[in-house]
């Protein structure tokens, strides 16, 4: 978006439409020239359709890859792991969500206990699904210590794997 020479922003036609009306104002306030020179913008509009957004399915990657950004002398990494993970429309949310919570989000969780309580290398490890109309993203999140990247990176892929086979969840987990 661009700047027009009065300080306001120009909103691509395409997003706005005349059923869309409703003006908010963030800023320095004008009244009288913000409300005339909004109501003008306003009357302009024109009728139309919508657009709908476009929600595609995401396939997930086949293999796994590993990015590393080298930052010398950080005191500390940042690990980032990513899957795909379905709608929360989808049938079995509960089981994803309860999921979620004993691998990595909540401060119990596995993937915390064994990064910072067990091994004192990270001031909290978590995971998470951020919300999204479609598929979204689950999120596994660990600041550890530089000198001990590769093996938090490990313990990370253990957790994450194990939790599938060899220590799926029970009514103890």
């Amino acid at each position: 978006m661009k700047n027009d020479p009065g300080g306001h922003e120009k909103i691509p036609r395409h997003l706005v439409q005349a059923q869309q009306r409703h003006a908010h104002h963030c800023g320095r306030c004008h009244t009288e020239r913000d409300q005339t020179q909004v109501g003008k913008a306003v009357r302009r509009l024109e009728a139309g359709d919508v657009p709908k957004k476009n929600i595609a399915e995401v396939q997930p990657q086949k293999k796994s890859v590993v990015y590393l950004i080298d930052r010398p002398d950080s005191l500390q990494s940042v690990i980032l792991a990513g899957h795909v993970a379905p709608p929360k429309s989808n049938p079995d949310e509960i089981a994803i969500e309860t999921m979620n919570n004993i691998l990595g989000g909540t401060f119990t969780s596995r993937v915390n206990m064994n990064l910072r309580e067990d091994k004192h290398w990270s001031y909290g490890a978590f995971t998470f699904l951020w919300s999204a109309q479609g598929q979204r993203p689950f999120i596994a999140y660990a600041p550890v210590q530089t000198d001990k990247t590769k093996e938090s990176l490990i313990e990370l892929n253990k957790e994450l794997r194990s939790i599938l086979d060899k220590q799926p969840i029970t009514e103890r987990s």
